[in-house]
């Protein structure tokens, strides 16, 4: 939370992590936040989140790239068009790592017919 509060923008903790504090605790694998900021002090609220520890574009896509549900696929398209500069080297490599470990499918190959996708239009 001190990332909200070194931008000076509002925000709540919702999902399961404010269900088990309001209600019967339960494990969840993530922490969700709504957040309200400005659209023109969008950009700051983001490098400032950078700087609190945010995770990379890089890791971001690694993990969508192991559900790989509809909103998973459109956020990875997301994220190759805002950032063109990906080391996208690093998550393939990452990601055929995990992909080993899990014994699933090769996740690799989803997420180059999605960069193939994305890079061509």
């Amino acid at each position: 939370m001190a990332w909200l509060k070194d931008a000076r923008a509002e925000g709540t903790v919702i999902g399961g992590v404010a269900a088990s504090l309001l209600g019967r605790p339960r494990m969840t694998a993530d922490l969700d936040l709504v957040v309200l900021v400005p659209e023109e002090r969008w950009g700051a609220f983001v490098e400032r989140g950078r700087r609190h520890g945010i995770a990379a574009a890089e890791d971001m896509i690694v993990m969508k790239s192991l559900a790989l549900r509809p909103r998973d696929i459109a956020d990875i398209e997301s994220m190759l068009e805002a950032h063109p500069e990906l080391d996208l080297e690093r998550v393939r490599s990452t990601l055929r790592g995990l992909s080993e470990l899990l014994e699933g499918p090769d996740h690799v190959a989803e997420l180059d017919a999605i960069v193939r996708r994305t890079r061509r239009t």
